[in-house]
């Protein structure tokens, strides 16, 4: 009897240490996310430009509502806010259009987006689009030469053709985003009442960040998990500076990008299949965009592109852009085909028509004028087939 008694009590006992430890595991968590949340807003806060503006509670940047910038005033912010490689390439921008300082370039409508006032609730008769994306979709400091400015140039006269009806582009991009920060907005977007969707997005956290050290589902879900990262796992990361292609290769042969190959992007698509979720709940079309940047898979890049180009956090090697990017887009096509979603391969157009690379893109995500009016055309003449005139 004292025999089955005493293992009760040795029992009873590894089973309350387990509950402490687990209490104490789960304060200890608990207290992570109230740091990382300050943590993290602060470094957000480093990241705003001069016409957007920190969201603590949400932890996210959005465009300032109701702002129009002139040159002069768009410098004075990249200035006070340190963006060098920012400020570099708009001056690169002003002296290649002879923009006076004066000029009104840039503007943000009250309800926290890109460009001219909208109306809500939507008035009959107008066709909306909602181009949801990060910097690549914010585009150049100048509006009408963004490519969802240029998408909308070329597609109003076919639609007014077609459907007789107005075209409104809402440009929804925003520096920085990537597709959690975008659910955090999923509201904001249903709000103006699109008729139709486009997503491309992936190069911040999904791309950008990739590393094989990093476990995706852990530093999602635990901010414990985050801190030991940063702290310990991570302490390579390549940053960008405005040295950032020195020490850079292009080595498609590497055996430290191994760990590259298969890469699960499965938490991301996790995300965007929430995204086309939200949509669809309201018989939204969505259009997938593949990815497409200054490196591609199949393409030796020249000295031009060598140059310009800047690596991802956790490699030096260039060629872990293209071999990632390959990747995340076979993913997005997969989504599409399951979801019968609309695709347009951005990928696949820039490998055809974008010659040589470096015309068309600044850095390694980043379009040129040329780049966004390419795209812009394409994506027009995509769409027209697309369009649910009723």
């Amino acid at each position: 009897m004292n025999y089955y008694r005493n293992r009760v009590q040795i029992i009873l006992k590894l089973v309350l240490l387990a509950a402490v430890g687990l209490a104490t595991l789960g304060g200890a968590e608990l207290g992570a996310r109230v740091v990382w949340k300050v943590v993290y807003n602060n470094w957000l806060e480093e990241q705003v430009h001069g016409y957007d503006e920190l969201d603590r509670q949400r932890s996210i940047i959005i465009p300032q509502a109701g702002i129009s910038q002139t040159v002069e005033e768009f410098r004075a912010g990249l200035l006070s806010h340190g963006k060098t490689i920012g400020l570099r390439q708009f001056e690169d921008l002003v002296n290649e259009l002879s923009i006076a300082d004066s000029t009104s370039i840039l503007s943000v409508n009250s309800l926290r987006f890109r460009g001219p006032e909208i109306t809500v609730p939507k008035p009959d008769g107008v066709f909306r689009i909602v181009t949801i994306g990060d910097s690549v979709t914010w585009g150049p400091p100048i509006d009408e030469m963004t490519y969802p400015s240029a998408l909308g140039k070329h597609l109003a006269p076919w639609l007014i053709d077609r459907c007789g009806k107005k075209l409104e582009v809402i440009n929804a991009g925003v520096p920085g985003y990537n597709l959690g920060r975008v659910l955090k907005r999923t509201d904001e977007y249903l709000a103006v009442e699109p008729d139709l969707v486009t997503v491309f997005l992936g190069w911040n956290r999904t791309i950008g960040r990739a590393d094989p050290k990093k476990n995706q589902r852990s530093y999602r879900r635990y901010a414990l998990y985050r801190f030991y990262y940063h702290g310990i796992v991570n302490r390579n990361d390549t940053g960008l500076t405005t040295d950032y292609n020195t020490g850079t290769t292009f080595d498609s042969e590497d055996p430290a990008l191994d760990g590259y190959i298969g890469y699960d992007f499965g938490e991301d698509i996790k995300d965007l299949n929430e995204l086309v979720e939200a949509f669809s709940a309201h018989d939204i079309p969505v259009t997938l965009i593949t990815l497409a940047g200054l490196l591609d898979w199949r393409i030796t890049p020249d000295q031009r592109a060598l140059e310009i180009a800047y690596p991802i956090a956790s490699t030096q090697n260039l060629f872990a852009y293209p071999l990632l990017t390959r990747q995340f887009n076979e993913e997005i096509r997969r989504l599409a085909g399951q979801r019968d979603l609309g695709l347009i391969d951005f990928e696949e157009f820039a490998y055809h028509e974008f010659e040589p690379r470096s015309d068309y893109f600044a850095d390694s995500v980043h379009m040129t004028l040329r780049g966004h009016a390419a795209l812009g055309r394409y994506l027009a003449t995509e769409l027209q087939g697309r369009v649910r005139c009723d």
